[in-house]
């Protein structure tokens, strides 16, 4: 039997005070609307260049850049950013023809880490490594991101600079 998207949901949530009515409603509203089984069918993502000419900035200041570029442009999560980098190159650790801005440093992602909120994730296009820095500091490069809805083309790297 294969388990559909709303099912999968109300067992993840372990939602067994739904009403047997909405559930229904879910079920036929998703097979109407042709939902995806994944987000990834959904979504893919748009990576702008390098921002702030390169330079290393505070947390602050890497979201303005970002939201500059305009509508959906944001800051990473961590685990998108970390999924760009290629553990198999150094100096910088990602694929050059795809991204040939790249410093060979560290990069803001939108992960605060759970231990403490002044403090976010990055990730090294040095060596692919990831840590966590103050976001005070002035420690890490920006790049940013947005979800491109599925039939519409991802734009490579944008050179838009801010």
């Amino acid at each position: 039997m294969t388990t559909t998207l709303p099912d999968r949901l109300l067992a993840e949530a372990n939602l067994a005070v739904v009403p047997p009515r909405t559930a229904e409603i879910l079920r036929e509203a998703a097979a109407a609307l042709s939902v995806p089984e994944s987000l990834e069918a959904v979504t893919q993502l748009e990576w702008s260049a390098t921002l702030c000419d390169g330079k290393n900035v505070d947390y602050a200041t890497a979201e303005k850049a970002c939201a500059a570029l305009g509508e959906g442009w944001r800051l990473p999560t961590v685990e998108e950013l970390f999924a760009l980098a290629d553990r198999t190159r150094s100096e910088p650790a990602i694929d050059t023809e795809v991204f040939p801005d790249t410093e060979s440093d560290w990069y803001w992602s939108s992960t605060i880490t759970a231990r403490s909120s002044v403090r976010a994730w990055c990730v090294s296009f040095s060596d692919g490594n990831a840590f966590n820095y103050r976001r005070d500091d002035n420690v890490c490069c920006v790049r940013a991101v947005r979800s491109v809805p599925s039939g519409q083309h991802a734009a490579a790297p944008s050179a838009k600079g801010v």
